[in-house]
């Protein structure tokens, strides 16, 4: 009888969480930079989780690791495969940028993340042309839904990512 191997996987999932400052300001403009700067002197008790935060955002399966190719810690059930120690570092190579959209208004925004303003602007360009083929791959085939998508013999992963083709294959799958 075949055993069950063992397997580590680390799922990440978008918490978001929202602080109400009251601030006194000459305009709107003058607020919001007055908020920002206070932001910094939060506390987490200050934070509150936005109750839609559960049921709109998925979990994501960013790692999956054998125990047994990494060879070590089987036996202790806390133990964290090395992959997911270096990722918890401060330079951890996985980034998550946040598209915001209003659903009622449909405006957008890109909310940029220290991490990417820390980049030079070749970087952030060259980021962002990925990024745009890969949206421009949603428009081009009029959305993404996961059942019809599959039936075009594209793939859509378990954990909702969504498998583009390559810049260089066209293909789709």
């Amino acid at each position: 009888m075949k055993r069950d191997r063992v397997y580590t996987v680390r799922l990440v999932r978008p918490v978001l969480q929202s602080a109400t400052l009251v601030v006194e300001a000459p305009n709107a403009d003058s607020a919001l930079q007055k908020a920002l700067r206070q932001s910094a002197t939060l506390t987490e008790t200050d934070w509150s989780a936005q109750a839609s935060s559960n049921s709109a955002y998925g979990v994501h399966a960013e790692a999956v690791v054998d125990i047994r190719d990494v060879g070590e810690g089987v036996d202790d059930p806390d133990h964290k495969p090395r992959e997911f120690r270096d990722r918890e570092d401060e330079n951890e190579a996985v980034r998550y940028l946040l598209l915001s959209v209003d659903t009622q208004s449909r405006k957008c925004n890109i909310v940029a993340q220290p991490w990417f303003l820390a980049m030079n602007a070749q970087t952030q360009a060259e980021l962002s042309s990925a990024w745009m083929q890969l949206l421009n791959f949603v428009i081009e085939n009029e959305g993404i839904d996961a059942k019809g998508w599959r039936a075009k013999g594209r793939e859509v992963d378990d954990d909702n990512v969504i498998v583009f083709p390559s810049a260089n294959d066209g293909t789709g799958k």
